[in-house]
């Protein structure tokens, strides 16, 4: 499954994406920074994503309702985690519902 992250510590990335693959998934990682062309890339990390992940410990509000929004807009489901560690990235997998089909 492809995961779409957003929010996070930039030193945590290539951790994160190790722990997905270790289980099975890829997972893109996007800090939720939505100046500039943040937005932009945001909306293309939440369009390849078949779930999204929105941390709301480390993620600015405005990233986190924009992704909650792109997310529900695009049919894609989304999960809340407060922080994302390891533990909490392996967690919310885990109870991921089952990727809508792509066409």
């Amino acid at each position: 499954m492809r995961i779409g992250l957003v929010g996070g510590i930039e030193r945590s990335r290539n951790f994160l994406v190790e722990a997905a693959a270790s289980a099975g998934h890829s997972l893109e990682v996007h800090d939720g920074e939505v100046g500039g062309r943040g937005a932009a890339v945001l909306a293309g990390v939440v369009d390849r994503a078949d779930v999204v992940i929105i941390s709301v410990g480390i993620n600015s509000h405005g990233g986190a309702l924009i992704a909650k929004d792109l997310a529900k807009r695009s049919g894609r489901p989304s999960v809340i985690i407060r922080n994302p560690s390891k533990s909490a990235l392996l967690r919310a997998i885990r109870e991921l519902p089952p990727a809508p089909a792509r066409h």
